[in-house]
C-alpha cells in the first residue's frame, strides 16, 4: 500500500497526541510524508546499524484495561448482545462497550431521522437484531468513557464510518486494502457505499455482495445504514477523486493479508491481517515482529487455542494475527491470533452446555495471577476456560494483609489444583473465556441478570424513584441489582394520583414479572395478580380455548375493552352492552376466558363467563337494607395515616381522612386529632361497597340531614348529589357518589370544571376529595348515573357557599390549634396580630426566613418586608397567620403594614357595626386556604379573610386577581369565632349579576318545556284546534308584538328584527337575557295597545272605532299613529288630550292585572310571569309606561359606583308599588262619581294653581330639571355645555336607565360643536366612566379607541388612569402606565399621573421604581420636580418617612432652592409636625444665600410662627432677620 513511516514507532518526543477522536488530516493515512531524501538516507542507515533497538521493549505484556482505554482509540470488538436501541460489544481485556442506535452509519441515523420526522421513506429499515449478529467482529472508536469507580466505567463506542476512518485520504484507498463502509443507497446492479472518507466513490455490486448475504445477512437483500468490512477490488484516482469497487465476500476478506511496504502504525485498522514472525517470548505473552521493523505484542488470552501457553511457541515462527488496537502514545501494537475473528467458518459460540448463570460445583483452579484467577472447566468432552477477577474472588478489604501481595493472598486461599463452586456470569467472546464469579453471596443469588427472569416470576423489589409514567424499582436477587419499571396502571388495584405517598421512596413491596426485553424489566404491584393462583399467560402458543386468564384492562373502546397479560400477550375481549362497558375502567383486572388464538399474527380472542354463585351473591346484596344516608355513632379503634378504623353497631368500617373536613389541606392534621377511644357522634354511611365507609364532612351531614339517603328512584336529571373522588387519571376522574349498590361513575376531564383542562392530574384532586355534581343522564334503576362537576352547574352563584365554605376551614382549624396546644406545640400560642422578633437565616427571590426566638420559622414574601434583608439581621414582625401544616407562620416584617394591624384581634368593627358594613381591607397574604387581609377606618385595623374558593368545585381559584397591597371596598359577611369573614364588593356585585343571568336562563328553558309539553296536550284533545291552541298559549305565557311592514322599535328600546317576533320553539334557543328583556318590552308595549285601543274606542264615533286584524286581540303601532293621524284631523286629540294623560295610567294597569288573573286561571302556565313579577321588572316597567318611575334626586350626583341592580331606584320603586297602585285605583274611583258644581270649581281652581306652579318652575333657573322633558329643554337651550349633558347622563342612570344614558352621550357627541375641544372631551370621560361600571371590556375598549382618535391621546389615557383608579381596577391601571409612560416618556406628567395611581392602589414599590425610571428618562433640569412632586405623592398615599427622607436628599443636593424649602415644610405643617417644621426652617436660615432668597425664607419663617407658634417665636424670628441683615452689611462694608 506505498507508505512510509516519519518515524519507527516510539515518537521523538513533543506534546502528546490527544485522547479524543482525531480530526482529518492529523496522521495522514496512506500518504507519504513530507521528508527529504537526506532525511530518508539517515532513516535507512540508523535502521541498518541498530535495527530494532531504537523502538521501546516490553518485558511484560499488560492486558488491556480502563486504565489503557483512552478516548480516540480504534479498537476490535466482538457483538455480545443485540438491543432494540443498543449494541453491546465486548472488547479484549474482558472490557464491554455500548453502540447507540444513532453511532451505527450516517445513512441509517439519517433515515432513522426521516422516519421521525415524518418523512416519506421508501424502503423498510433494517432492525439492528438484522443487521449484526452475536459473535461479528466490529471495529469501533472510543468516544466516551464515563468512569463510575476504579473498576467501573460505562463505555460509549461509534461503528459510524465517518468516525472510524476519518484520517482517511482518498490517496489512501489502494487495491487490497480493507476498509469499513456502510449501505448508502440500493441500486439496480449493487449498492452505493458510504466509506466515510471524502472525495471517494464506492460502489458494491450485487455480485460481490451475494456470499455476504447468503452468510451473514440470512440470504437477505442490505438493507440502507448496513455495515460491513469490505475489500478494495478495483481503485481510480483522478484529481482529487477516487472511484473505487468493493468486495464483501467473507472468506476474501477474512483472508485478506495487508500489504505493508511503507506501513505506518496509525494506519493500521483493527481487524487487519499481518504476517507477523515470533521475536521473543516474554512472561505473559509473545513479542512479534513484522514489516521488518515494525513490533506488535500478543497478550497470552489472544493466543492460537484456548489454552496455548507463550511456551508453546519458539522464535522465527510465522503467524497471522490481526491487529486489536494500538495505544495512543507510546504506539504498541497488540494482536490475537485468534482465527474466529473475522472468520465465517469459526465457531465462536459459547459451549451449548454451559449457560450464563449455570453455578459449576467444581472448577479448578489453573493459574493465579494479579489480576485475577484462571479456572477450567469441565464440561462433558470438552475443557473449558473460565476467568474470575479479583473483584469476584469473594476477598474482603478487611481480611487483607498489608504485608502480603494480592497474588500471594489469592494463592493461599485458592490454591492452584483445587476445586471451587463458581458461577458463569458472562462469556467474553474476544478472548472466548467464561467469566465467573467465586463470590458466595452472588452464587446464592437467585439472578443476576435480566436474563435470569421469567414472566410471572414473583421478586422481592424497593422503590427508587417516582416519574410521571411510574416508578423505578430496584430488584434484589442477592448478588447484583437490577432496575425495574413499575407503570401507573400496575401500582395498585386502581390508579393513584399520587403514587409516591402510597409507595414512598425505599419501601419495600413483592413484585411480579411482567415482561423481560433486553434490559427493560416491567413489572406489576396489583395485588390481585400477586396473590393470583391463574397460571400467567405470557406466550400466545400457551393460549388454549377455554383456559382461564386474567389481563389488565388497558384501553375501553364502544366495541370491547383491550387486555394486556404477561410477555407481550395482549387480548380482545367483547362487551356488547354499554352497561356492562361502564363497570369497567383502565387497570382493573378482569378474569376472562379464552375463545380463539392466532399464534401466527398474533392475536387472542376472549369471553366472560360469570358463575351462578357470584349472581346470587349480588342478588343477596340487593336484597339487603342499605345503611348509606343513616347516621351512627362511632367508636375509633385504630388511626392510620390515611383513615381511621371505626365500629359502628352496624359493623366495623373506616373515615378516610377527607372524610373528616370539606377541606382537603386540613385532612391530615384532622386525621391526628382523633386517638383510639374517641367516640364520633352523628356520622353518616357513605357507601358500603368496598366495606363502610363513614363521614363527618359538614357538607355531607347538611345534605343527608335535609334530603335524606338518595335512593335511585328519586334521582332526576339536574339534581346535585355530593360524591368524592374515588381516582384520578389524566383524562378522567372516577367518582363515587352516596347511593346503595353500585356507586361508582367517571366524569371526563372537560366535564371536571369550567376551565378546561387537559390532564386531570394537574388540578391537585386527592383521593376521597368532595366535591358536588349535578346529575347530567339517569340510565335506569341499576346504573349509575351520569354527572359533571363545572361550577357553573352546581353553583347558584350565592355568597352562602363562599362563606360557609371559609367558615368550615376556621371551625376545622380551630380544632386543629387546640390539638396542638394540647400537645405543647409553640406555635399554638401564637395568635395574629401578634408582635415577634427573630433573626433572619436566609434570604431568596421567594422570600426571607426568620427563626423567631422560640425556634419557630417564620416566612415574609418579598412584598412584606422593605429593603434589602441580610443573614444574621435582627426583625420584628407581626404575625398573619399560623401555617401548622408546614409548621411555620407567615409575617410581615414591613412596619408601614404593621402599624395598620391592631395588635388586639377581637374580630369586632366600631360603633358595633355588623354583617353588611362597607369597609376598604388592604391584601396581605394570597394563600391557598384565604386571602389575608387587614381593614382600615372602621374595620380597626383587624385583620379579615376572604375566601380564596367561591365552591368547593371550584377547584382552579382565580388568585391573580388579588394583590399584595391592593386596597379595595369590602362587604363583611360573617363574623365567627372573633374573626371577620369579607367579600370584595366587586365580586358582589358580579355574583348578582351572574345570578340574574342563570335565572332568566332557567326561566327561558323552563317556558320552552312548559310551551311544548302545553303544545303535547293541546295536540291530543284539541285535534284540529291545535294552531288556535297554541297560538293563544304563546301570547299568554310569551307575549311579543307582532311587526309587519313598517312597525319597529324606537332607537333607545332595541332594533328592528322581525325574525325575533315569530313565537316558534326554534327561536326561543337566545340567550335567556336577551329574550327575557324582548319579552318583558313587547308585553308592556302590547298592554299600551289594548288600553290605547280600549280607550280610544270607548271615546271616539263608530267611524274610528277598532276593526279585527288577522284575528288578534290588540292593534299594531302603525294602526294606532293612523288613528291618531284621522283624529286630530277631526279636532278629537285636542279635547281628550289630557283626559288621555291621566286614564291611560289606569288603563295600562288594569290591563295588567287583568292580564295576570286570565294567565292565574289557566293553572300551571304563569310561571314565567310569576319570575318577572319576582325580579321586580314588571313592576318597574309598568310604573315606567304610567309615568310614576321613582328617581333619586339630582343632587345625588352621578352615581357612578353602583350595580344597576343595586342602584336606590330598584328600592324606591319596589317600596312605592302597592302605594302607588292604592293612589291611582282611589284616584279611579273617585272620578267615576258625578261631581257638584262646588266640587267642579274646586277641581278647575286647583288645576289652575298646579298648572301655574309648573310654570313658575320652568321660569325659576334655580331649580334643577326633574324630568326627561326639563332635561331636553335645558340641552336645547345650551347645546354645548358639557355639563347638562352629563347631567343627563346621571339622571337615566339614577334610574337604572343605561342604555338611555349611552344613548345621551352619543348624541351630545354629535350635538356639541367640534371647536368646543374641551366640552367634548368632559362627554367621552363620563362615556368612558359608563362603559368602566356597567359595560363590558369590548365596549369599552371600543369607547377608548373612538376616544382617541377624536381627542388629544395624552388627555384621553391620563383621564382612562383616573377611571381605573377610582374603580380599583389595578391591573388594567398598570398597564396603562406602562403604556403611558412608554409613549409619553418626555411628558413629565404622564410619570406623575402613573405615580399617584400607582400609589393611589397600593403599588408603593412600583411607584418608586416609576420615579427612578422617570428620573432615567427626563431631563436633567426636571429632576428636582420630579423628586418633590413624588415626595409630596408618597407623603399622601404613601409612607410619610420615605417622603421626609426624599426631600431630605433633595436638600441635600440643592440647598439653595428656597421653593424646595418652603415645600418641604408645607408638607411637615400638613403631617401635623410642627417642630420638624421648625428644625427645617432653622436649618434654612442658618445657609448663606443671597438677600433676596433669604428674605422668602425669613417671611415663610415669620408666617410659621404667626399661624403655628408663639409671640415669642415671631420675635426671635425678627431677631435672626435683624442678625442676617447686620451681618451681611458688615461684610459688604468690610469688602468696600
Amino acid at each position: 500500500m506505498g507508505i512510509t513511516s516519519n518515524e519507527k514507532s516510539f515518537p521523538r518526543g513533543g506534546k502528546k497526541p490527544a485522547v479524543a477522536v482525531p480530526r482529518k488530516g492529523r496522521f495522514r493515512l496512506f500518504d507519504k510524508p513530507r521528508t527529504s531524501s537526506h532525511s530518508k538516507r539517515a532513516l535507512k542507515t540508523r535502521n541498518k546499524e541498530h535495527g530494532t533497538s531504537a523502538q521501546l521493549k516490553l518485558t511484560h505484556v499488560e492486558p488491556l484495561t480502563l486504565k489503557t482505554l483512552s478516548e480516540g482509540m480504534l479498537v476490535l470488538g466482538c457483538v455480545s448482545e443485540v438491543q432494540e436501541y443498543n449494541i453491546v460489544v465486548s472488547l479484549p481485556g474482558r472490557l464491554i462497550g455500548h453502540v447507540p442506535v444513532t453511532n451505527i452509519s450516517s445513512p441509517y441515523t439519517k433515515y432513522l431521522k426521516d422516519l421521525v420526522d415524518g418523512a416519506a421513506v421508501q424502503e423498510r429499515i433494517s432492525q439492528l437484531d438484522e443487521m449484526f449478529h452475536i459473535g461479528q467482529a466490529v471495529v469501533t472508536r472510543v468516544i466516551e468513557i464515563n468512569r463510575s469507580s476504579e473498576y467501573h466505567a460505562k463505555v460509549i463506542l461509534s461503528l459510524v464510518p465517518d468516525v472510524v476512518q476519518s484520517d482517511w485520504s482518498p490517496r489512501s484507498v489502494t487495491c487490497g486494502c480493507v476498509l469499513i463502509a456502510a449501505v448508502k443507497s440500493q441500486e439496480e446492479n449493487g449498492y452505493i457505499m458510504d466509506t466515510g472518507i471524502k472525495n471517494v466513490r464506492a460502489f458494491l455490486k450485487r455480485s460481490a455482495a451475494l456470499k455476504y448475504e447468503k452468510i451473514w445477512n440470512r440470504k437477505r437483500l442490505l438493507g440502507v445504514g448496513h455495515l460491513m468490512r469490505c475489500l478494495v477490488t478495483k481503485s481510480s484516482f483522478m484529481s482529487f477523486t477516487a472511484t473505487v469497487e468493493l468486495s464483501a465476500d467473507p472468506k476474501k476478506v477474512t483472508k485478506a493479508v495487508a500489504d505493508l511496504d511503507d506501513v505506518t502504525v496509525d494506519m493500521l485498522l483493527p481487524g487487519t491481517l499481518l504476517s507477523v514472525s515470533v521475536t521473543k517470548v516474554l512472561k505473559n505473552g509473545l513479542e512479534v515482529k513484522f514489516d521488518k521493523h515494525l513490533v506488535g505484542y500478543i497478550h497470552k488470552d489472544h493466543l492460537t487455542a484456548l489454552w496455548d501457553t507463550p511456551e508453546d511457541y519458539s522464535i522465527g515462527d510465522d503467524l497471522l494475527a490481526r491487529v486489536l488496537y494500538v495505544l495512543p502514545t507510546v504506539k504498541f501494537v497488540y494482536l490475537s491470533l485468534k482465527k474466529e475473528l473475522c472468520d465465517p467458518e469459526a465457531n465462536c459460540a459459547p459451549h451449548d452446555s454451559l449457560k450464563v448463570g449455570n453455578v459449576v460445583r467444581k472448577a479448578k483452579i489453573e493459574h493465579v495471577d494479579s489480576c485475577g484467577i484462571t479456572i477450567s472447566i469441565k464440561m462433558e468432552a470438552d475443557n473449558l476456560k473460565g476467568f474470575v477477577s479479583i473483584q469476584h474472588c469473594s476477598l474482603n478489604s478487611s481480611e487483607l494483609d498489608n504485608n502480603k501481595s494480592l497474588k500471594e493472598q489469592l494463592s493461599e486461599r485458592f490454591a492452584v489444583g483445587t476445586s471451587h463452586k463458581c458461577k458463569v456470569l458472562a462469556y467474553d467472546y474476544v478472548s472466548q473465556v467464561f467469566i465467573c464469579s467465586l463470590d458466595k453471596r452472588i452464587i446464592k443469588a437467585k439472578f443476576l441478570h435480566p436474563k435470569d427472569l421469567h414472566p410471572g416470576m414473583v421478586v422481592p423489589c424497593e422503590i427508587k424513584e417516582h416519574v410521571q409514567n411510574g416508578a423505578f424499582v430496584v430488584i434484589d436477587g442477592g448478588g447484583k441489582s437490577l432496575t425495574g419499571f413499575v407503570r401507573s396502571l400496575h401500582l395498585g388495584s386502581v390508579p393513584f394520583q399520587h403514587p409516591e405517598k402510597k409507595f414512598p421512596v425505599g419501601s419495600q413491596y413483592s413484585a411480579r414479572v411482567l415482561l423481560v426485553q433486553g434490559n427493560k424489566i416491567q413489572l406489576t404491584l396489583k395485588p390481585v395478580l400477586l396473590t393470583s393462583e391463574v397460571p400467567p399467560l405470557s406466550r400466545f402458543e400457551d393460549a388454549q380455548p377455554g383456559m382461564l386468564c386474567e389481563g389488565v384492562v388497558t384501553l375501553v373502546l364502544k366495541t370491547g375493552l383491550l387486555l394486556t397479560f404477561y410477555g407481550n400477550v395482549k387480548g380482545w375481549l367483547r362487551v356488547k352492552e354499554d352497561t356492562e362497558k361502564k363497570k369497567y375502567f383502565i387497570g382493573q383486572v378482569v378474569p376472562c376466558y379464552v375463545q380463539t388464538v392466532d399464534v401466527t399474527n398474533g392475536k387472542l380472542t376472549l369471553s366472560l363467563k360469570q358463575s351462578s354463585t357470584a349472581d346470587e351473591r349480588t342478588s343477596k346484596k340487593k336484597k339487603k337494607a342499605s345503611a348509606v344516608g343513616k347516621t351512627y355513632q362511632l367508636s375509633v379503634t385504630n388511626c392510620t395515616d390515611v383513615a381511621l378504623e371505626v365500629e359502628s353497631n352496624s359493623g366495623s368500617g373506616t373515615v378516610p381522612a377527607q372524610h373528616l373536613t370539606d377541606n382537603p389541606n386540613l385532612a391530615q392534621l384532622l386525621l391526628r386529632t382523633y386517638t383510639p377511644g374517641d367516640v364520633i357522634d352523628d356520622a353518616v354511611c357513605f357507601s358500603e361497597v368496598d366495606g363502610l365507609v363513614f363521614t363527618v364532612r359538614p357538607s355531607l351531614r347538611e345534605y343527608f340531614k335535609s334530603k335524606g339517603s338518595a335512593k335511585r328512584t328519586r334521582i332526576r336529571e339536574k339534581m346535585l348529589l355530593p360524591c368524592t373522588v374515588r381516582s384520578i387519571m389524566p383524562k378522567q376522574v372516577t367518582l363515587q357518589l352516596p347511593l346503595p349498590g353500585s356507586n361508582i361513575t367517571h366524569v371526563k376531564s372537560k366535564d371536571l370544571c369550567s376551565v378546561g383542562v387537559k390532564d386531570a392530574t394537574q388540578l391537585g384532586l386527592v383521593d376521597h376529595q368532595g366535591l358536588m355534581s349535578q346529575v347530567v343522564k339517569v340510565y335506569g334503576s341499576h346504573e349509575c348515573p351520569h354527572v359533571t362537576t363545572k361550577l357553573s352547574q352546581c353553583w347558584d352563584y350565592s355568597t352562602e357557599a363562599c362563606v360557609s365554605l371559609l367558615c368550615s376551614f376556621w371551625q376545622d382549624y380551630d380544632k386543629i390549634a387546640a390539638h396542638m396546644k394540647e400537645q405543647g406545640n409553640p406555635l399554638a400560642n401564637l395568635v395574629p396580630g401578634d408582635r415577634v422578633t427573630g433573626e433572619v437565616v436566609a434570604v431568596e427571590n421567594c422570600g426571607a426566613v426568620v427563626r423567631l426566638e422560640n425556634g419557630i420559622q417564620g416566612i415574609a414574601t418579598p412584598e412584606l418586608y422593605k429593603g434589602p434583608l441580610k443573614c444574621g439581621a435582627k426583625v420584628e414582625g407581626t404575625v398573619l397567620f399560623i401555617d401548622f401544616l408546614n409548621q411555620c407562620v407567615e409575617l410581615t416584617l414591613c412596619h408601614g403594614i404593621m402599624k395598620r394591624i391592631n395588635t388586639v384581634q377581637d374580630g369586632k368593627l366600631d360603633n358595633d357595626l355588623g354583617v353588611g358594613t362597607g369597609v376598604r381591607g388592604e391584601v396581605l397574604s394570597v394563600r391557598q386556604e384565604m386571602i389575608v387581609i387587614v381593614l382600615k377606618g372602621a374595620g380597626r385595623k383587624q385583620l379579615a379573610y376572604l375566601p380564596s374558593r367561591c365552591h368547593m368545585n371550584d377547584l382552579v381559584p382565580d388568585l391573580q386577581q388579588y394583590r399584595i397591597g391592593e386596597t379595595s371596598k369590602m362587604i363583611v359577611q360573617a363574623l365567627v369565632g372573633g374573626r371577620i369573614i369579607c367579600l370584595q364588593q366587586k365580586f358582589v356585585f358580579k355574583l348578582i349579576k351572574l345570578k340574574a343571568r342563570a335565572a332568566v336562563a332557567a326561566e327561558s328553558a323552563k317556558r320552552k318545556v312548559d310551551r311544548t309539553s302545553q303544545h303535547q296536550k293541546s295536540e291530543l284533545s284539541n285535534g284540529n284546534r291545535l294552531g288556535t291552541s297554541e297560538q293563544e298559549l304563546n301570547t299568554r305565557i310569551l307575549p311579543r308584538v307582532k311587526r309587519h311592514e313598517g312597525a319597529g322599535y324606537d332607537s333607545c328600546e332595541g332594533p328592528t328584527n322581525d325574525d325575533a317576533c315569530v313565537s316558534e320553539p326554534e327561536n326561543e334557543t337566545k340567550s335567556g337575557e336577551e329574550s327575557s328583556d324582548e319579552d318583558e318590552t313587547a308585553f308592556l308595549r302590547r298592554l299600551e295597545a289594548k288600553a290605547m285601543k280600549n280607550y280610544y274606542g270607548n271615546s271616539t264615533s263608530n267611524e274610528v272605532q277598532e276593526t279585527s286584524h288577522n284575528s288578534d286581540d290588540y292593534i299594531t303601532e302603525q294602526e294606532m299613529k293612523q288613528k291618531k293621524r284621522k283624529m286630530h284631523e277631526e279636532g278629537i286629540i285636542e279635547d281628550c288630550e289630557e283626559t288621555y294623560k291621566k286614564k291611560m295610567k289606569t288603563t295600562v294597569r288594569d290591563e295588567l292585572l287583568k292580564e295576570l288573573k286570565d294567565i292565574d286561571h289557566e293553572g300551571g302556565c304563569n310561571s314565567g310571569v310569576e319570575t318577572l313579577i319576582q325580579r321586580k321588572e314588571i313592576k318597574e316597567l309598568k310604573n315606567l309606561y304610567c309615568g310614576q318611575a321613582a328617581r333619586l334626586s339630582v343632587s345625588a350626583g352621578f352615581v357612578w359606583d353602583a350595580d344597576p341592580s343595586l342602584l336606590p331606584a330598584a328600592a324606591a320603586a319596589q317600596k312605592s308599588d302597592s302605594s302607588s297602585d292604592e293612589e291611582e285605583v282611589s284616584k279611579t274611583e273617585g272620578k267615576s262619581k258625578k261631581l257638584s258644581r262646588v266640587e267642579r270649581r274646586e277641581q278647575a281652581r286647583q288645576e289652575e294653581e298646579r298648572l301655574r306652579a309648573i310654570e313658575q318652575k320652568l321660569m325659576d333657573s334655580e331649580t334643577g330639571p326633574q324630568s326627561a322633558d326639563d332635561f331636553d329643554r335645558l340641552v336645547l337651550s345650551s347645546p354645548n355645555n358639557s355639563m347638562c349633558w352629563i347631567k343627563y347622563m346621571a339622571f337615566h342612570l339614577q334610574a337604572t336607565e343605561i342604555e338611555k344614558a349611552r344613548a345621551i352621550a352619543h348624541r351630545a357627541l354629535n350635538t356639541i360643536s367640534f371647536r368646543e375641544e374641551q366640552e367634548k372631551l368632559n362627554v367621552w370621560c363620563a362615556l368612558l366612566n359608563l362603559e368602566n361600571l356597567y359595560g363590558t371590556k369590548e365596549s369599552l375598549d371600543k369607547v377608548l379607541e373612538e376616544a382617541l382618535q377624536m381627542n388629544d391621546p395624552f388627555k384621553v389615557h391620563t383621564q382612562m388612569l383616573q377611571i381605573y383608579a377610582d374603580s380599583g381596577k389595578s391591573e388594567e391601571a398598570e398597564k396603562l402606565v406602562s403604556l403611558l409612560t412608554k409613549k409619553f416618556r418626555d411628558n413629565k406628567q404622564a410619570w406623575l399621573q402613573g405615580g399617584e395611581v400607582l400609589l393611589k392602589l397600593g403599588k408603593l414599590e412600583k411607584a418608586r421604581s416609576l420615579m427612578q425610571r422617570a428620573i432615567t428618562n427626563l431631563d436633567k433640569k426636571l429632576h428636582v420636580e420630579i423628586i418633590s412632586k413624588f415626595a409630596h405623592l408618597e407623603n399622601q398615599l404613601g409612607e410619610p418617612e420615605r417622603a421626609q427622607t426624599l426631600m431630605e436628599h433633595i436638600l441635600t443636593s440643592y440647598p439653595k432652592r428656597v421653593d424646595i424649602w418652603s415645600s418641604y415644610v408645607d408638607m411637615l405643617v400638613k403631617n401635623g409636625q410642627l417642630e420638624a417644621a421648625r428644625q427645617v426652617l432653622e436649618r434654612g436660615v442658618a445657609q448663606k444665600l443671597p438677600a433676596r432668597r433669604m428674605k422668602s425664607l425669613f417671611a415663610k419663617f415669620l408666617r410659621f410662627e404667626e399661624h403655628h407658634g408663639t409671640p415669642e417665636g415671631m420675635e426671635k424670628v425678627r431677631q435672626m432677620a435683624v442678625s442676617y441683615v447686620e451681618t451681611t452689611a458688615g461684610r459688604l462694608d468690610d469688602e468696600n
